[in-house]
């Protein structure tokens, strides 16, 4: 019996001639690998695309396709909000609700609101000097607010540096920009 390996995007399978009845037959059987497990910073809308892909060629059932998406969450922000919505307490995981409240947070318009409260609640770390925490701003206010002009983006994060310097450096704020 020969057999050969076929791969096309998320399929994968096996094509093998098997005798029948002295005839030669060719069947093919795909096995659908699984998407990635999502992590921040992921683009969710196509890792979603994924997802359904996955879920509708590998047939899996409409009432354990909650629990199929859940289990596609990285242990980190994704899994840990889904959690606290209480979305997991249920007998059943929706999977409408999961997407949804993943879609809330991790859409683009999502991201930037999250990107948004960390840059609005930045503090210096013991361990950061004033360059590293200004890049930090930097690189926050880049994300936070894309469709910016960069000098827009920097005022912002120069403001928050302004506003969040450790104590015992707060008159070396005015040396940014």
């Amino acid at each position: 019996m020969k057999a050969a390996l076929c791969h096309i995007g998320v399929r994968s399978g096996i094509m093998a001639e098997q005798p029948n009845a002295g005839v030669e037959q060719r069947t093919t059987r795909f096995s659908v690998r699984p998407p990635t497990r999502f992590v921040s910073g992921t683009d969710f809308t196509l890792w979603i695309q994924r997802v359904e892909l996955y879920m509708k060629e590998a047939a899996i059932p409409e009432e354990k396709r909650g629990q199929e998406l859940v289990s596609l969450l990285a242990e980190d922000d994704a899994f840990r909000i889904v959690s606290q919505m209480g979305l997991l307490c249920a007998d059943t995981v929706e999977y409408a609700a999961v997407k949804t409240c993943l879609q809330r947070q991790f859409s683009p318009e999502g991201v930037e609101l999250e990107w948004q409260r960390r840059l609005h609640t930045a503090q210096q770390k013991k361990t950061e000097s004033l360059t590293e925490f200004a890049g930090r701003l930097c690189m926050l206010a880049d994300k936070a607010f894309p469709s910016w002009k960069a000098k827009e983006r920097l005022e912002m994060a120069r403001n928050q540096f302004i506003v969040h310097p450790a104590e015992t450096y707060a008159g070396e704020a005015r040396h940014l920009g």
